[in-house]
Parts: C-alpha cells; structure tokens; sequence
C-alpha cells in the first residue's frame, strides 16, 4: 500500500499490483489494474501516488507508465475494440458498419475482414480470406459494407473486389470489375435504388448493376456526369443517387444528373430532419442543401475547416455529430457553435474513418476508426 485517496464514499488504494477500491458499506473490492489489449485501462501496475482535483478526477501517477487520470463522471461512449480472446472485434482499424434486418451489425475492417456482432448476446463472428477456399471473403482490406433490399451482405474491398453474402450462407460470390488490373477492384461506395439498380464507386469511377439476387447484370451510364473520380454514393428519401467527385457534388434523378457544387471534395452525406442534405467535406467544413430552395449553404469556421470531415450523423436536437482526423465533434449549425470529444474524454481514438458511421434502427450511433 503505497497512497489512499477518498472518492464518493469509495477509498482508492494505490499498490504495487494496481489500485484496490474499497466500498466500506458493501466491503467488497475493485481491482483496477494494465490490460495490454484494454488502452483504457491503467498504464503501469506499480501505483506511486494518487490526487484528487477541485473536479474529483483522480490523477494516478506510476513507474514507468506516466500519469494516468480517471474522471469524475462517465462519459457517454463505450468501445469496441479488439481484444486477446476469441470473442472480440478482430482488427482496430474500422472501416464499415452497416445494420441488417435483424438489427444486428456488420463491422468491416482494414486487414480483419468482417466482423458480424449479435446484439443480443454479444457474439461475434468472423470472416477472412482463406487461402484456398474459394469461396472465402477475397481481401480482408474491407474498404465498405452494404445490406440490399433483399438482406444480402456486400463487401467492396481493395483488390478483391465486390463480395456478397446471402443470408444464411457462409460461403461468399466474388465481381471483379476488372479482372486484368486488379487496382480497378478496390471498392470505395455502394448504394441500392429501389429499382434495384446497383451503384458502385471505385478507384476508376462509377459503375451501374442492375442486380437480380445476389447476381449483377452490367447497365450503361450514359447521362450521369461527375467530376474526376466518384469517390462517395448517398441514396436518399426520395430516391436520389448523390455523388462524390474528386472534387464536386452532383444529384441523380431518373438516370440524369445535376451538378450541385464544383469545388468541394465530400466525404460522407446524411439527411436532415427537413429533408435537407448534410455534407462533410476535407478543409472546408460542412454544407447543406435546402431541397426548397435549392440552395447550398456552407458552414465554416477555422476550426471546422482544419478537420476531414468522415462521417455526419444528425442529432435528435437537430445538431450534427462529425467524426473527423481530430476526434468526434458535436456541432450546432444554427449557432455555428462545437464540442470537440477526444481520446480523453473515452472515444476510442481520434482518428475516424471513410464509411464508418452509423445510426441504428434503435438511435444508438456507430462510429469506427482507428485507436490512434
């Protein structure tokens, strides 16, 4: 026993072998000691000293491990993360998340393949590239996820091309969009219309399916005009298909597009409450196209403007939740006014990622990245 601090009724003792926590109306324990496979745990075992501030955060200072800090209230974020047990996420870096039919989630990454999770017992399984099993995910570089109309898993990846699951099935079906170069195959976005037309984006363009089950039937694209590369698909309410260019922003109706804006490079889409369309973009904050009046305001500030936006979520409070290269904002465009959540304040890193955020059918929200 090294330091004893009292904290809401609980003693924290700080020793050797971590920090025990005494309720002395219970007299019952909690040990909190180093996880190597948990960063929020504590860094280093050998506890020298603990303070407690005019806030009642505690400040944990060990050998060799730095300082550590535990708040005095929780913060509203959980992780997931990948652990040394078999029963865990199966890579760090998150790249997709998608809900199916049962509201169960499917978790891309980059070098773990698919994670599916089952919400309701915790359960997660994997899938991988199998060398020699044909019938195996074809890249575990997971670049975006997509369940159709019909529940069916779409897996675009980098050099694997698209891969589709069936419900039910273990046994995935591979397009190649290119099978000489197989560069063309690195998938970036997916949507579905509800004619069944099947949109993808690559790293050489967009590219039309009319799918049919899990088959894919190749369409012309004959009016649809994006600037440089189509890099990011959105689907919204009214069957509009919104495109990404490298850089510009164009909409889609009826096979005929409009452009909306030439110089934004967008990352990620939502709809708003009104119908309105949220776009986050690198360098230049956040825009916003009024369907009524068919204009596109953009919300920038220095702040904003220094981030790559990577994901929008609308709040039920009608803010907007961004997840970044610098952590996780919480953003009120009426105010013009931020809240930024770091790695600090319990997010998993601040390093977000490309298609990796979600809304769930049940309002909790999903946002992947790395644990940088």
């Amino acid at each position: 026993m090294r330091c004893l601090t009292w904290r809401n009724g609980q003693l924290w003792i700080g020793t050797q072998e971590g920090i025990s926590i005494l309720n002395p109306f219970s007299k019952t324990f909690q040990t909190v000691v180093h996880k190597s496979t948990d960063k929020a745990s504590l860094s280093q075992n050998s506890v020298y000293a603990i303070y407690k501030d005019s806030n009642s955060s505690l400040w944990i200072g060990t050998y060799f491990g730095g300082v550590n800090i535990s708040y005095a209230y929780d913060t509203p974020f959980s992780v997931i993360q990948s652990a040394d047990e078999q029963n865990s996420l199966s890579n760090n870096v998150v790249s997709s998340i998608v809900e199916d039919a049962a509201h169960n989630l499917w978790i891309g990454t980059e070098g773990g393949g698919i994670n599916y999770l089952n919400r309701k017992t915790g359960v997660f399984t994997n899938y991988k590239y199998r060398q020699g099993q044909a019938n195996s995910l074809r890249s575990n570089l997971v670049k975006v996820l997509y369940v159709d109309a019909d529940n069916n898993l779409w897996a675009g990846t980098h050099g694997g091309g698209l891969n589709v699951l069936q419900p039910g099935s273990n046994s995935f079906k591979q397009y190649l969009l290119d099978t000489i170069n197989r560069s063309e195959n690195e998938i970036s976005s997916i949507v579905e219309d509800s004619l069944h037309n099947f949109w993808v984006a690559s790293n050489r363009g967009i590219r039309l399916f009319k799918r049919n089950g899990a088959s894919l039937i190749n369409q012309a694209l004959a009016n649809i005009k994006v600037r440089g590369v189509g890099r990011h698909l959105y689907k919204d309410r009214f069957n509009q298909i919104w495109m990404a260019g490298s850089p510009g922003v164009s909409v889609v109706t009826g096979f005929v597009s409009k452009e909306i804006d030439s110089v934004l490079y967008v990352n990620c889409f939502a709809e708003g409450y009104n119908n309105e369309i949220w776009m986050g973009a690198g360098g230049a904050g956040v825009a916003c196209f009024d369907r009524r009046t068919q204009r596109l305001t953009k919300y920038t500030n220095t702040f904003l403007n220094s981030l790559n936006i990577l994901g929008i979520i609308p709040g039920n409070d009608r803010s907007l939740w961004l997840s970044t290269n610098k952590g996780l904002v919480h953003f009120n465009p009426n105010l013009n006014t931020y809240q930024l959540y770091t790695k600090n304040d319990g997010i998993a890193g601040n390093e977000f990622n490309y298609n990796s955020f979600l809304k769930t059918s049940d309002g909790l929200f999903y946002m992947g990245g790395t644990m940088v």
